[in-house]
């Protein structure tokens, strides 16, 4: 099966009103001056073996009544990190996941109950001063573009290299380790059923001018699911998109990606 399709996107982001607190706690707006030596700051860093951590717990209830019966399903979810300093902008970055699911029927009898716990991210970080060059290497969320061909977790590694010419972002991932249960990637049964096995490498490389950016990037995605001989499931598929984004200034935003997407399977 041969498969092509172009998406086309684009947005235009105008703030109607926000309080201070969300401004001031708002990061995309702190402007990015890496490409302006003149402006450029060398972070104070962390001294090494520094460590810091939290937590969030995160309660949800659903509530289901009809005339024959009521359902109540409560989800909840606490997320444990902690994170290591290794000196200047390097460190260790670990957070857990525990979820807990309760469905209730009307008569208080639990239908159904599930715990999960799963790693939601562990990587090791390693940076230069200014972070002109950045290594990551473990479990985190990888993002390409918008986010719109590529966004979610993995198991891999990536660079970021920032040049006075142009910044290049490069790595890859596997997602066959992630507890089958929370993968995003189930795009078929076989997913489904025995978790997404994909594999993932992608580069981009954008150029910054006039509070303006431009970037070409391009993934690559490998499905190693097990086949039945009797059906083909396995979908491979390559992504090369183009996008600007940036600032027209009075506080408004916007971006455009254009995507060409082509696979076999």
């Amino acid at each position: 099966m041969n498969k092509l399709i172009i998406v086309l996107s684009a947005s235009l982001l105008i703030p109607c009103s926000a309080n201070a607190a969300d401004i001031l706690n708002d990061e995309s707006l702190i402007p990015d001056l890496s490409q302006d030596e003149s402006m450029a700051v060398a972070p104070a860093g962390q001294k090494a073996f520094i460590p810091s951590f939290g937590g969030w717990f995160s309660p949800m209830i659903l509530s289901e009544t009809k005339s024959a019966y009521s359902l109540t399903t409560s989800m909840n979810v606490l997320r444990l990190w902690g994170r290591l300093s290794l000196g200047g902008n390097s460190f260790v970055y670990v957070r857990g996941r525990e979820s807990y699911t309760a469905v209730i029927a009307k008569d208080k009898v639990s239908l159904s109950n599930k715990n999960d716990l799963d790693l939601d991210a562990g990587f090791v970080e390693l940076a230069t001063p200014r972070r002109a060059f950045t290594l990551d290497a473990g479990r985190k969320f990888f993002t390409v573009g918008t986010g719109l061909v590529l966004n979610g977790r993995g198991d891999g590694g990536d660079i970021v290299l920032k040049t006075p010419v142009v910044d290049l972002y490069a790595g890859g991932f596997y997602t066959g380790l992630i507890d089958k249960d929370s993968n995003p990637y189930g795009l078929s049964d076989k997913d489904l059923s025995d978790g997404a096995k994909r594999a993932f490498a992608f580069g981009t490389v954008e150029r910054s001018f006039m509070n303006q950016t431009l970037y070409l990037f391009a993934v690559m995605q490998k499905d190693y699911a097990e086949e039945d001989s009797a059906e083909k499931i396995r979908y491979d598929s390559q992504y090369y998109g183009a996008g600007l984004k940036g600032d027209l200034g009075g506080g408004v935003d916007y971006y455009a990606e254009g995507i060409y997407e082509r696979g076999s399977g």
